[in-house]
């Protein structure tokens, strides 16, 4: 809190809203005395500036980003304007505001109410929250279908899947489902989370390991099963079939699985999208028509029991090793 008014007033707020701050609260003569260098020091241990003059909220605000911080300044008056220019975010009142202020903020709030904010970056933080779920899911599938087209040439083998069987994966089942992450809620815990680094990529070393531990765990149930029917016991024609079923039912249940509930039965969108891919997997399978357009078999109950509860057995541990991982 940067203000003009005295100690005690500033002290009275921060607590009457809930601030959580250092209890002793720095005054503008006080600022006067210390030198860019300890300014810049002072801004990581004290949160309330009282009596702070509009040159000075400049320079806090410059201290501040100094440290590496991301600074959103709030403010409506004249005085404010310098400090409003010069933060990353500024943030103005645009009932009460002076032009001056609206004019140097990048943002305006029309309403004048600070949850605004707050809205804004729940949204935000949604958003790119999204953005990497989908990257995610991405790369776990993919993961796994360039190890389906690489495996058999190392074995000498021909191809597992056909371009019909890619088509079907890259144009239908990932655009869809990567289109459902658009509709995400937010996670519970999505604003109680502290700001992402500055240098932070999109993909951390913490996601590209689920990354990992996903795409190998569906890689092993789909070459697995066509390593064991196709290639040990010759029925290359089941194989491709148990491998193409469970590689889709094992999209699905990542897609299922690794959000929270309250995630997966508000998102219509993307519920819809997997119990779709399962009904026209199960159609691909059944109808002769299209079984033999994709050079598949007919799956018995025990095959067809296989080809389901593999992947989701598979998923499912996947999920609490990566829970594990995640709490240690």
């Amino acid at each position: 809190m940067i203000t003009g008014d005295n100690k005690l007033t500033a002290h009275s707020i921060a607590e009457s809203i809930g601030i959580k701050h250092n209890e002793e609260i720095v005054s503008g003569e006080e600022l006067i005395k210390y030198s860019n260098q300890e300014l810049k020091e002072i801004v990581k241990t004290h949160d309330i500036f009282a009596r702070i003059r509009p040159e000075q909220k400049f320079s806090i605000v410059e201290a501040l980003q100094s440290n590496g911080e991301i600074v959103a300044m709030t403010g409506d008056g004249v005085n404010d304007a310098p400090a409003l220019k010069k933060a990353n975010i500024g943030v103005a009142m645009g009932e009460k505001g002076t032009e001056v202020a609206r004019a140097a903020a990048g943002i305006v709030l029309l309403n004048d109410n600070f949850s605004t904010i707050v809205n804004a970056v729940k949204e935000g933080r949604r958003i790119y929250d999204n953005l990497r779920q989908a990257f995610v899911f991405l790369a776990s599938f993919h993961l796994p279908i360039i190890g389906l087209a690489l495996f058999p040439l190392f074995l000498g083998q021909g191809l597992i899947f056909l371009p019909i069987h890619i088509i079907f994966l890259e144009l239908i089942c990932d655009p869809a489902s990567v289109l459902g992450f658009e509709r995400e809620i937010p996670r519970r815990d999505l604003m109680t989370e502290r700001p992402r680094p500055v240098k932070e990529p999109l993909i951390p070393s913490r996601l590209w390991t689920r990354v990992i531990v996903q795409g190998l765990s569906i890689l092993a149930v789909s070459f697995g099963l066509y390593a064991y029917f196709g290639l040990y016991r010759g029925d290359l024609l089941l194989g491709r079939t148990l491998a193409f079923v469970s590689l889709v039912l094992s999209q699905v249940f990542m897609i299922l699985l690794t959000r929270e509930w309250y995630q997966v039965k508000n998102n219509k969108l993307l519920l819809s999208i997997s119990v779709l891919t399962i009904v026209v997997i199960e159609i691909i399978v059944f109808l002769p028509v299209l079984r033999g357009l994709f050079g598949l078999v007919y799956l018995g109950a025990g095959y067809h029991l296989l080809a389901w509860s593999l992947p989701l057995v598979v998923m499912v541990l996947t999920k609490f090793i990566l829970i594990k991982k995640q709490s240690n």
